[in-house]
C-alpha cells in the first residue's frame, strides 16, 4: 500500500512547483512592463532627468535647422513684411524725388522686402548655432516638462495638446521670443512690431494617441511599484522551487528573453512613430532625433537588463552542476 506520508509529500512538491512557476512567469512577463513604467516615471517625475535627456538635441544639426525654419516662417507669417516695406517706399516716394530715382526706387522694393526676410532667417540660424539657443532650449524643456504632465493629465492648456482628434502639437513660442528679441538688439526695428506669438507645431495626427495617452497614465502610476513586484514575485518564485539554482537560471533565461522583445518592440515603434510623423510638418531626420534621444535612457536601461539577466542565467546554469563548482 502506498504511504500517505509520501503520497502527501509528492502531492506537496506538486504543489509548490506549480507555485513557483506561476510566480517566475508572472514575474517574466511584467519585468518589460516594469522597465517601461519606471523610465516613465523618472522621465516625468524628474524634471532635471528630463531636461538632462533632450537638452543635448540643441545641438543637433537637424534639429537646429528645423527650429530655425520655424521661427522664420512664424515670425513672417506675423508681420506684414511686404506691406510695411511698402509703406516705407512709399513715403520715401512721396518727397518728391526725380522722375529716375522713383523709378530706381520702385524697382528696389522688392528686393528689399526679400532682404528683410533673409535678415530674419540669418538671424534665426545664428541664434539656433549659439550657446544662447541651449539656453533657451533648456528652458523651454524645463517648462514643457510641466506642460507635458499637464497633457498626459488631460489639461488643455499645456504647451504639448493633445486633442480630441489625437493631434499632438509642440508650442515653439519661447524660441520664437528669443528670435525676435536676438533681432531686435541686431537693430532691426521691425523686430519690435513683431507680438507675442503662439507657434503651434502638429507632430503626430493619430486616433489612437488619445487610448495611448491613457495607457501611459497607467503605466507610469505603477511605474514606482511594479518593478519591486516583480523583484518579489521572481524572489518568492526562486524560493519556492524544488531546485532554486535551476529555477534562477531560467528565469535570467526568461527576462532576457523578455528584454530583447521589448527591444524588439521599441524598435517597431520607432518605426510607427516616422511613419506617423507627417514629412510636411516635421522632418524624418528630425523626428528619429527626436524619438531617439528621448529613449536613450531606455535603451540603455535594457542593455544592462539583459546583460545581467544572461550572467544570472549562465552563473546559476554553471553553479548547478557539480558540487565542487557550486562551492566554487
Amino acid at each position: 500500500m502506498p504511504d500517505d506520508g509520501s503520497t502527501t509529500s509528492r502531492a506537496g512538491h506538486r504543489w509548490r512547483s506549480a507555485l513557483a512557476t506561476a510566480l517566475l512567469i508572472v514575474s517574466v512577463l511584467l519585468a518589460p512592463v516594469a522597465v517601461l513604467g519606471a523610465w516613465a516615471r523618472i522621465q516625468l517625475v524628474d524634471t532635471d532627468r528630463f531636461v538632462e535627456t533632450l537638452a543635448p538635441l540643441a545641438a543637433d544639426p537637424a534639429v537646429q535647422g528645423f527650429v530655425a525654419d520655424q521661427a522664420a516662417e512664424a515670425i513672417e507669417q506675423s508681420v506684414d513684411i511686404d506691406g510695411l516695406v511698402g509703406d516705407l517706399f512709399a513715403g520715401i516716394a512721396s518727397l518728391g524725388l526725380p522722375p529716375r530715382s522713383a523709378a530706381a526706387l520702385a524697382l528696389l522694393e522688392g528686393p528689399a522686402a526679400q532682404g528683410v526676410r533673409s535678415l530674419i532667417a540669418t538671424g534665426a540660424d545664428r541664434l539656433v548655432t549659439s550657446p544662447q539657443f541651449e539656453a533657451l532650449w533648456e528652458r523651454a524643456l524645463r517648462e514643457a516638462h510641466g506642460r507635458t504632465i499637464s497633457v498626459l493629465q488631460d489639461d488643455p492648456d499645456g504647451l504639448v495638446r493633445l486633442d480630441d482628434d489625437g493631434v499632438l502639437s509642440l508650442q515653439l513660442g519661447t524660441v520664437i521670443g528669443g528670435v525676435t528679441a536676438r533681432l531686435s538688439d541686431q537693430g532691426i526695428r521691425l523686430a519690435e512690431r513683431v507680438p507675442d506669438i503662439e507657434w503651434s507645431v502638429p507632430l503626430v495626427a493619430s486616433d489612437a494617441l488619445p487610448a495611448v495617452r491613457t495607457a501611459y497614465q497607467a503605466t507610469v502610476a505603477v511605474g514606482l511599484w511594479l518593478p519591486w513586484a516583480v523583484l518579489a514575485l521572481a524572489t518568492a518564485g526562486v524560493l519556492c522551487a524544488r531546485n532554486r539554482l535551476r529555477a534562477l537560471a531560467w528565469t535570467g533565461a526568461g527576462l532576457s528573453a523578455a528584454f530583447l522583445a521589448l527591444v524588439a518592440a521599441l524598435g517597431l515603434g520607432r518605426r510607427l512613430f516616422l511613419d506617423a510623423v507627417s514629412p510636411a510638418t516635421l522632418p524624418e531626420e528630425t523626428a528619429s532625433a527626436f524619438f531617439d534621444q528621448a529613449t536613450e535612457l531606455l535603451s540603455s536601461a535594457l542593455l544592462v537588463a539583459i546583460v545581467l539577466s544572461l550572467v544570472v542565467a549562465i552563473g546559476a546554469g554553471l553553479a548547478g552542476r557539480s558540487r565542487a563548482v557550486r562551492r566554487a
